[in-house]
C-alpha cells in the first residue's frame, strides 16, 4: 500500500512539473510575441512621427526602403541617426516603465510565496499582460496621434504589465516550484528544461511575429541592424532569432541531459562554457557583416543558455528548502534591475557611439562578459574548497556517529 501511494505520488509530482513547463511554454510564445511587436512599433512610429509620414504611407521607414538605403548610402543619413537615437530614448523609457515596477513586484510575490504558493506569481502577470496587449491594439489605431497616442497607450502598457511582475515573477514561480518539486540530483536538468522551452517559446514566437509583421527585435541589437551599413529588415532579423533561440532550445533539452548524464559537469563549468562562446558570438558579430558569419555565431553561441540553468540550479543547491523562494525572488528582481540599468547604459553608450563606430556596444558587452568570466573563475575555485570543507565535515560526523 505504502508502495503504492509513493509511486502515485511521483507520478503527480511529474505531471505537476510537465504541467507547469507546458504553461511556461505557452506564456513565453505569447509574450514573445507582446515585447516583439510593442519595440518594432516603438521604432517605426518614431520614424514616422519624425520623418512626416502617415501610417499608410510609411515609405522611408518601411523595410523596402532599408534595401533600397544600400544603393544611396548617403542619401537620408542624417535622418537615419536621428531616427536611431530618438528610437533609442523612447525604448529606454519604456524598458524603465517596464522593469522598475516589475522589481518591486517581484520583491512582494517572493515575500508572499511561500505563504500563499507559487500561483500568484504566475498568474497576476498574464492578467497584465492581457492588459498591455489591448493597448497594444488600440495604439495601432490610425486615427490618433502617433508620439501623445500610439507610444503613450504603449508605454501604459508596459507600465501596467511591469506593475503586474511581467515575466521575472512568472519565471520566478515557475523555477521555484521546479525546484520544490525536483531532486538536488536532477535539479539542473528539470531547470535546463524551463529555460529550454522558454527558447523554443521565443522562437516560435518570433516566426510567428516574423509571418505576421515582417518584423522583430529588441533595443540596441534592433537599432544597430537597422542602421547602416548592415541595413537589415526586420523580416531577416526575425529569422536570425529564430535560428540563435531555436539552437538553445536544442542545447538545453537535448544537448545538456546528454552532458549532464555522461560527463556530471559542475555548474560553474557549464557557466564558463555558456560565457565562452557568447564572449564569441559577440566579437564576431562586431567584426563582420556577413551574414552567414553572423548566424554561424548565433549557432555557436546558443550555448549561452547554459549560463541562467546552471547559475539557477548552482544557487538553488546553496540555500536551506525554505529559502527557495526567496532566493529565486531576489534572483528575479536583480535581473529585473540589470535589465533596467542594462538598458539604460547600453542605450547611453549606443547614442554616444553611434557616429564614431556603431559596433561599439558589441565590443564593449563582450568585454563586459570577460570580467564576469574572470569572476566565475574565481567563483568556481570558492566553491570547490567549499564543496571539499563541506564533504569533509560530513565524512567526519559519520564517522562520529558510526563510532558512537
Amino acid at each position: 500500500m505504502v508502495s503504492m501511494l509513493s509511486i502515485f505520488k511521483r507520478s503527480h509530482l511529474k505531471q505537476s512539473t510537465n504541467l507547469v513547463i507546458l504553461c511556461f511554454f505557452l506564456y513565453k510564445l505569447t509574450e514573445t510575441l507582446l515585447q516583439y511587436g510593442t519595440r518594432i512599433e516603438i521604432y517605426k512610429t518614431v520614424c514616422i512621427a519624425l520623418t512626416n509620414f502617415t501610417k499608410p504611407n510609411e515609405n522611408f521607414c518601411s523595410d523596402e526602403n532599408y534595401v533600397n538605403e544600400k544603393q544611396q548610402d548617403t542619401r537620408n543619413y542624417e535622418m537615419l541617426t536621428k531616427v536611431q537615437k530618438a528610437s533609442g530614448i523612447y525604448l529606454l523609457i519604456y524598458r524603465i516603465l517596464l522593469n522598475l515596477p516589475a522589481a518591486i513586484a517581484c520583491l512582494i510575490y517572493g515575500v508572499c510565496s511561500n505563504k500563499f504558493g507559487r500561483k500568484i506569481s504566475m498568474l497576476i502577470p498574464c492578467l497584465g499582460a492581457t492588459i498591455a496587449c489591448t493597448l497594444f491594439s488600440a495604439s495601432l489605431s490610425p486615427e490618433i496621434n502617433l508620439i501623445y497616442g500610439s507610444t503613450t497607450l504603449i508605454l501604459i502598457g508596459g507600465t501596467i504589465y511591469g506593475i503586474c511582475g511581467k515575466s521575472s515573477a512568472v519565471t520566478m514561480g515557475a523555477n521555484s516550484y521546479i525546484t520544490d518539486m525536483s531532486s538536488t540530483s536532477n535539479r539542473t536538468r528539470m531547470l535546463g528544461r524551463l529555460l529550454g522551452v522558454n527558447c523554443l517559446g521565443l522562437t516560435i514566437g518570433t516566426v510567428l511575429f516574423n509571418q505576421m509583421t515582417k518584423s522583430g527585435e529588441q533595443d540596441i541589437i534592433l537599432l544597430y541592424l537597422r542602421n547602416k551599413p548592415t541595413l537589415w529588415t526586420s523580416q531577416l532579423y526575425g529569422f536570425y532569432m529564430a535560428c540563435y533561440y531555436g539552437c538553445m532550445f536544442l542545447h538545453l533539452t537535448l544537448f545538456l541531459p546528454i552532458i549532464e548524464h555522461r560527463y556530471t559537469p559542475h555548474d560553474t563549468t557549464l557557466i564558463l562554457i555558456g560565457l565562452s562562446l557568447k564572449i564569441f558570438r559577440l566579437l564576431l558579430f562586431s567584426i563582420t557583416m556577413n551574414k552567414f558569419w553572423i548566424f554561424f555565431g548565433a549557432i555557436i553561441g546558443s550555448a549561452a543558455g547554459y549560463i541562467t540553468s546552471a547559475t539557477r540550479s548552482l544557487i538553488s543547491k546553496l540555500v536551506k528548502g525554505d529559502e527557495i523562494g526567496a532566493s529565486f525572488a531576489l534572483i528575479s528582481i536583480m535581473e529585473t534591475i540589470a535589465n533596467l540599468f542594462g538598458g539604460m547604459l547600453f542605450t547611453l553608450v549606443y547614442n554616444y557611439t553611434l557616429n564614431y563606430i556603431s559596433s561599439f556596444i558589441l565590443l564593449f558587452d563582450a568585454f563586459l562578459h570577460i570580467l564576469v568570466f574572470i569572476l566565475i573563475i574565481w567563483l568556481r575555485f570558492k566553491f570547490l574548497i567549499y564543496e571539499k570543507s563541506s564533504n569533509n565535515i560530513m565524512h567526519i560526523s559519520q564517522d562520529f556517529i558510526d563510532q558512537s
